[in-house]
């Protein structure tokens, strides 16, 4: 299968996977939603930072790193490398896995009160992800993007009818029986994976282990895993630090409404995401050998990304309050104007969608991790001068404007290492003739499809 071949395929599948999920997460948002109180869902929400903070540390920011020298093996037809890397990625998710699950056990002893039982089911829910996780870095290296997605959508539909089916098997605590939903979810994904997986499994069973792999693995991680081991650290930070600097700046339930928010925001960017997913392992497979082609794949996927962008934010602005109204209620409609300044942050997600692959491929993750300090500082001084400032509303744009100058940070960096290894603006607003043709042809089929659909239509009538 060729470059171009496997982009389409990889982002296909994630499109279809965002659509899907997307679907079935609406649904679920709506009914959680309705079934715990707004001062409860901003417990939820601060609860699942304790989750996300639990991932830091399942592999240390180091799956990348075994995606992308799993993906440069699989191109270098070196299968006993591949299983070095595989085999110890797994040694190091079971045993994180486990170690966070007692820590988190321990730490819920301490509570009397419904945080001791969050606590222990988001350790919990870190083991099950410490499983998933696995088979995701695996997939993802293989270019199994529609394994990928297979994952994803069994996520998705698994929470949905544990919401839907909650009030059968479960009398307790409202808040306690939808976080729960998380980890037997998220277990589901497992069993589905592992079926997912097996030819995988067979295919490596009897392969050999390179002489002398441990001191392969500890050159890997002298030259590359140490930044990529503390950038995922530092970019969980970055990500909780709103709901961590408007809890007591702001209040519960202002975090309950900028986590609805973010919520709409996150089903919105993962249309776009797709692109970033699917270009991660390829890059690092092809960049040695064919970079033209990689270099042309990035403009035009970026330069797509950027135009359907720029429709989705005027398309959000205008329906934003009946958005909002149909995931989440009336009692979350300060969510609404939340919704429309955080949709800005699409148009600096498409010039940030093809940074982190070009880090990896060029194995500057020292640059990339001295971003997200930078970012944390930013993120730190806007964020809170912003809060104080204007509140809820301030804390949002100003969560935007640090986004923008991190991506435009990264991009400066990169051009330093090489000048024309990022698309310039011009490229990515610049209308070509290949442009012409592609929408040229989209349309086409689009009519073609609308008119065979039509005259199907008819034919039935006259029938």
């Amino acid at each position: 299968m060729n470059l171009r071949r496997k982009i389409i395929e990889g982002v296909a599948a994630f499109s279809f996977d965002t659509v899907a999920s997307t679907v079935l997460s609406v649904f679920s948002a709506a009914l959680a939603f309705r079934y715990v109180s707004v001062a409860d869902y901003g417990r939820l929400t601060l609860a699942l930072t304790f989750y996300a903070t639990g991932t830091i540390f399942l592999d240390f920011g180091l799956g990348p790193v075994f995606t992308a020298e799993i993906a440069r093996s699989r191109g270098e037809a070196s299968l006993g490398i591949v299983k070095l890397f595989a085999l110890r990625y797994l040694n190091l998710e079971l045993l994180t896995g486990s170690t966070l699950l007692l820590l988190y056990f321990l730490i819920s002893r301490s509570y009397v009160s419904e945080s001791g039982n969050l606590w222990l089911l988001m350790g919990f829910y870190l083991f099950a992800t410490a499983l998933t996780n696995i088979a995701v870095t695996v997939f993802h290296s293989y270019a199994l993007y529609s394994r990928q997605a297979a994952q994803s959508v069994s996520r998705a539909a698994a929470r949905l009818i544990l919401i839907v089916t909650l009030p059968l098997w479960w009398n307790g605590d409202h808040l306690v029986g939808l976080t729960l939903t998380y980890p037997l979810m998220e277990f589901a994904v497992v069993f589905v994976s592992l079926l997912m997986a097996r030819d995988i499994i067979r295919a490596l069973w009897r392969v050999p282990l390179p002489h002398r792999s441990w001191t392969m693995l500890w050159d890997t991680f002298k030259k590359q895993g140490i930044y990529a081991s503390i950038i995922i650290p530092a970019k969980k930070i970055q990500e909780q630090l709103p709901v961590w600097i408007l809890t007591p700046l702001a209040g519960e339930a202002a975090v309950g409404a900028y986590g609805a928010a973010a919520g709409g925001y996150g089903m919105a960017v993962s249309f776009f995401r797709s692109v970033e997913t699917t270009m991660f392992p390829l890059v690092s497979q092809y960049a040695d050998r064919e970079w033209a082609s990689i270099r042309r794949a990035l403009v035009r996927t970026q330069k797509y990304s950027l135009w359907l962008a720029i429709l989705a934010v005027a398309g959000g602005w205008l329906t934003a309050d009946l958005l909002i109204r149909i995931l989440a209620g009336t009692a979350y409609a300060e969510a609404a104007p939340l919704f429309r300044i955080l949709l800005l942050m699409l148009l600096v997600y498409t010039f940030a969608q093809t940074q982190r692959p070009l880090f990896y491929a060029l194995k500057e993750q020292r640059l990339l991790f001295l971003s997200y300090v930078a970012g944390i500082i930013t993120y730190s001084g806007v964020l809170l001068v912003a809060t104080l400032a204007a509140g809820l509303t301030g804390a949002t744009i100003g969560v935007v404007v640090a986004e923008a100058i991190i991506v435009y940070l990264r991009f400066r960096m990169l051009k330093h290492i090489n000048p024309d290894i990022q698309p310039s603006l011009r490229e990515l607003l610049t209308f070509l003739p290949e442009d012409q043709q592609l929408w040229s042809q989209s349309i086409k089929r689009v009519q073609t499809f609308i008119v065979r659909r039509v005259k199907k239509g008819s034919t039935g009538e006259g029938r």
